[in-house]
């Protein structure tokens, strides 16, 4: 059961580098070539992904907090 919460550590670790990476880099990229649309999409993706590693996170917390042994 440990391997699965480290691995679960790693992916929100994953998840929020890719989301603060296109919103840095891809949705910034996009803006400066004025295509709103797809930057939209990319700060929309980026967000998810923020989001994503978040809750992970929050959820890998709580549950060691509370229900780990």
């Amino acid at each position: 059961m440990e391997t699965y919460w480290t691995d679960i550590g790693f992916l929100a670790g994953l998840f929020f580098l890719s989301g603060m990476a296109g919103l840095r880099w891809d949705a910034a990229n996009l803006a400066d070539r004025r295509m709103d649309r797809e930057a939209a999409w990319a700060k929309g993706m980026g967000w998810l992904n923020v989001a994503i590693g978040a809750a992970l996170f929050a959820g890998q917390w709580a549950y060691r907090r509370w229900f780990w042994p």
